[in-house]
């Protein structure tokens, strides 16, 4: 099994597979998407990624139906406090967008 080293959802899915009475004998973390790509390339394991990970035209992706993990993405900016414009912009952007293809109703 293989997956980043600092997937904060990385106990959550030891759990969920634990419950589904999966217990890999072996796991290997790596630090960056490209090295868990380049990994899954050369057939060295099965990998869990983020909707959001870097793909690759010669792996494949399954969506795991029966297993929900989820993590929290915040973005915090000070009420009434001046913005720069990028920030303004960056804000605005992330307000708008369409979230739905991620699970999200809506942002906070």
């Amino acid at each position: 099994v293989l997956s980043r080293i600092d997937w904060e959802t990385s106990e959550e899915l030891s759990r969920c597979l634990s419950a589904k009475g999966y217990s890999p004998r072996t796991a290997h973390e790596v630090e960056t998407d490209q090295d868990l790509l380049a990994l899954l390339e050369a057939n060295a394991g099965v990998g869990f990624v983020s909707l959001t990970a870097p793909r690759s035209a010669n792996t494949r992706r399954l969506k795991l139906r029966d297993l929900d993990v989820s993590r929290i993405v915040s973005v915090y900016a000070v009420a009434g406090r001046q913005r720069s414009p990028v920030a303004t912009t960056l804000l605005n952007l992330l307000r708008s967008a369409d979230w739905s293809s991620f699970g999200v109703s809506e942002p906070a």
